[in-house]
C-alpha cells in the first residue's frame, strides 16, 4: 500500500449492488482542527442517499477530539439533519479522552435512543441495537460501548440468541489493530490501541473470545479507533464454522498527519446481503482513496 495520504485512486467502478450502508470513522480530527469541513461528512450521506440506496449511516466513535461544547453542538446539528430526513443511523462512543459517556449521553442521548430498538441501560445509549430490515435480509446491528465490560458483552450474547434468524453487525470503537490483528488489552499505547490506557475493560481478543466467535448469526463487525491508511479488512471463522467479516475504518493518522480528508466509506451490499463492495471517499479532497475490494458474507445457518 502507498505511504500515508498517499494512496488516491481514479473513481472506481460502481458494482451491481442493491443498498448500501454508509459508515464514518473516528472523525475527531475533523471536528476539532478542521470544523468548516465537520458538517460535510455527514451531509454527503445525505446527498447520496437516493443515488447509493443508503439504509443506514454509522459513525465508528470518537465524534469530536476534546469533548468541548462546541464540537459537541457540530455532531448535534448533524445528526438533527439525519433525523430530520428520516435517515436511519447507529453512533456510538468513542474512547473516553475524546467521548466521554456523561457528555455523550447529555448531548446526543435524545436523538441516539430514537434510534434503538433495545438498551443495555435505559439511561445510558453506549450500548444499544436496531432491527432493521433491507430487502431479504434482516439485520440486528449491535452498538457497543468502547472495550464493553462483562456484563454488556453478556447483554449483547442474549440478545443475538433473542434474533437467532437476523444477521448482526457488531458496531464498537476498539477492536481491530492495523493488520487486521485483535487489539490486547495491554500497557503498550502504542501497539495495543490504548485500550487499557484509556480504561476499556475488554480488548479485541476478548470480545472475540466472549462475544463474536460465539454466535453464529454474528456476520460483521465494524470498528475504527486505531488509524489506518485506507481500510483494513479481514475475515475470522467462529466457533460454529461461520466466517466473520471485520472491517477497520478510521482515517484520523491522515486527517491529522497530512490533510483534512473527512472519508465517508460506502459498503454496497449485493440483493441477498452476502457480497460487499468497499469505495472509501474524501468529502474534503472529493477523490477516492484506498483499494477497492468485495468481500463475502456469510448468511444465518
Amino acid at each position: 500500500m502507498a505511504g500515508l495520504g498517499q494512496n488516491w485512486i481514479e473513481e472506481p467502478n460502481r458494482p451491481d449492488f442493491a443498498y448500501s450502508m454508509a459508515v464514518i470513522g473516528d472523525p475527531q480530527v475533523i471536528n476539532g482542527y478542521h470544523p468548516e469541513h465537520y458538517a460535510e461528512i455527514y451531509d454527503y450521506v445525505l446527498r447520496n442517499r437516493e443515488r447509493d440506496c443508503t439504509k443506514l449511516a454509522i459513525v465508528l466513535g470518537d465524534v469530536t477530539e476534546r469533548s468541548q461544547d462546541e464540537e459537541w453542538a457540530r455532531v448535534r446539528a448533524a445528526l438533527t439533519r439525519w433525523k430530520a430526513a428520516e435517515l436511519p443511523f447507529t453512533v456510538i462512543r468513542g474512547n473516553p479522552y475524546h467521548d466521554r459517556a456523561p457528555l455523550f449521553n447529555e448531548h446526543l442521548g435524545d436523538l441516539i435512543r430514537e434510534q434503538y430498538d433495545g438498551l443495555y441501560a435505559e439511561d445510558d445509549v453506549c450500548n444499544g441495537y436496531r432491527l432493521i430490515t433491507v430487502g431479504q435480509t434482516d439485520y440486528l446491528i449491535l452498538g457497543l460501548d468502547f472495550g464493553p465490560e462483562d456484563a454488556v458483552l453478556a447483554w449483547a450474547g442474549e440478545v443475538c440468541a433473542q434474533y437467532p434468524d437476523r444477521r448482526v453487525i457488531v458496531v464498537t470503537h476498539g477492536y481491530l489493530n492495523r493488520g487486521g490483528e485483535l487489539i490486547k488489552r495491554g500497557e503498550d499505547y502504542v501497539n495495543d490501541g490504548g485500550m487499557a490506557y484509556h480504561g476499556a475493560k475488554n480488548g479485541g481478543i476478548e470480545i472475540w473470545d466472549k462475544l463474536i466467535a460465539c454466535h453464529e448469526n454474528i456476520v460483521m463487525v465494524l470498528c475504527g479507533h486505531v488509524g489506518e491508511n485506507g481500510i483494513e479488512h479481514t475475515v475470522r471463522v467462529g466457533n460454529h464454522g461461520n466466517r466473520v467479516v471485520e472491517l477497520l475504518i478510521d482515517p484520523q493518522d491522515i486527517d491529522d498527519q497530512v490533510m483534512p480528508t473527512g472519508m465517508v466509506a460506502t459498503l454496497f451490499f449485493s440483493a441477498d446481503g452476502k457480497r460487499v463492495t468497499v469505495h472509501n471517499y474524501s468529502t474534503v479532497q472529493k477523490r477516492y482513496y484506498g483499494d477497492v475490494f468485495t468481500v463475502e458474507v456469510d448468511g444465518v445457518r
